[in-house]
């Protein structure tokens, strides 16, 4: 074995060391070196152990990269499948009830009612005023074509609405498929309904019963009277013995003392309901009457009687016509009809209908 053969058993052992067993390396170094003979020419290499160190250093520096990379990878892999897992979840529905109480009652019965009709009442009660609901702003804004809103002009009118008969006086009767209706009741709830939409509107409004209460006729009259009121409107439904009559009617007080045009006021609100007419097709054409009765024994009239103000009072329609008596339980007609007299009111009161005796 020549020198470079040697030295080249020398060098194949260093290069050896990166990758076998140091004890062995040794042992085999050192046994080519002591069978060698000594190389005169060329100096002994002394040992690098700061190569192998920068050799171990970067081993383990690429062992470190690599579990980084496939930890990273890992994270990566698991993250896109906990995404694709949520997204193709369907997310939970939310459960809603399946019915709502109504914000509106229309009608006042003295049993349980529905929204948007008056329930039938066959013995008579006494309606609390804990029952007593009208229909609220929310509704009325769907039933409306405009919305009417506050006028300050108004704050200072004082409208007078009388729900005619109340209390043991259930006035007249009407029956629709073998179930009773009460005057009283269908009169109340366009009341309240009226008045509800008159102070939306700005004006001040009193009442003779916002209950289910007895009311005397002359009390009815005097109350508007010490109220000051710049109108009096009395609601009532007709009766007739004849089924085939039909149609809403206005009376007004024709008697003298009164400055302003009577007819004229009343037209108010003929046109009024006539403009209900054009949602309602089964109803007749409002008319104006008057009557000599007003001027004192009739009973029926007394109200208008003893007013000193510009005064009417609105048979709605006749409660014993099962035509009239299908809209006039209906909530959704009793709404339009609350809204087209206070158009009435508001009109009558912008052309200076207001002026006392």
């Amino acid at each position: 074995m020549n020198n470079d053969n040697r030295n080249n058993i020398g060098n194949n052992g260093e290069d050896r060391f990166s990758t076998l067993d140091i004890d062995g390396i040794n042992d085999l170094y050192y046994q080519e070196r002591r069978s060698a003979p000594p190389n005169k020419n060329q100096p002994n290499k002394p040992h690098n152990s700061a190569h192998d160190l920068a050799k171990i250093f970067v081993l383990l520096a690429s062992i470190i990269v690599l579990i980084i990379i496939v930890y990273t990878a890992a994270v990566g892999i698991l993250g896109f499948a906990h995404q694709s897992s949520a997204e193709t979840t369907t997310a939970p529905s939310l459960t809603l009830p399946t019915t709502a109480t109504s914000a509106t009652t229309l009608g006042i019965i003295g049993t349980s009612t529905t929204s948007g009709t008056v329930l039938p009442i066959t013995t008579e009660t006494t309606v609390s005023t804990s029952k007593i609901t009208t229909a609220t702003t929310e509704t009325t804004q769907t039933t409306q074509t405009t919305v009417n809103v506050y006028n300050p002009k108004y704050e200072n009118a004082v409208i007078f609405i009388d729900a005619g008969h109340g209390g043991h006086d259930v006035g007249a009767i009407g029956e629709l498929s073998g179930t009773e209706y009460y005057e009283k009741d269908i009169n109340l709830s366009v009341a309240l309904l009226l008045c509800e939409e008159l102070e939306k509107r700005g004006f001040t409004v009193v009442t003779s019963r916002d209950t289910d209460e007895f009311i005397e006729l002359a009390d009815r009259a005097a109350m508007a009277v010490d109220a000051d009121a710049h109108m009096f409107i009395s609601l009532h439904c007709n009766s007739f013995s004849d089924s085939a009559v039909y149609g809403p009617r206005m009376y007004y007080t024709a008697r003298s003392g009164l400055t302003y045009n009577g007819e004229k006021f009343a037209q108010y609100f003929t046109n009024a309901f006539n403009s209900v007419k054009t949602k309602f097709s089964n109803m007749k054409s409002s008319r104006n009457y008057t009557d000599s009765s007003v001027l004192g024994k009739n009973k029926y009239y007394a109200v208008l009687c003893n007013t000193n103000m510009p005064s009417i009072l609105i048979e709605m329609g006749f409660i014993t016509s099962e035509r009239d008596l299908t809209m006039l339980i209906d909530g959704d007609w009793q709404q339009e009809v609350a809204k087209a007299v206070a158009d009435a009111v508001e009109n009558a009161y912008n052309a200076g209908m207001v002026t006392k005796k």
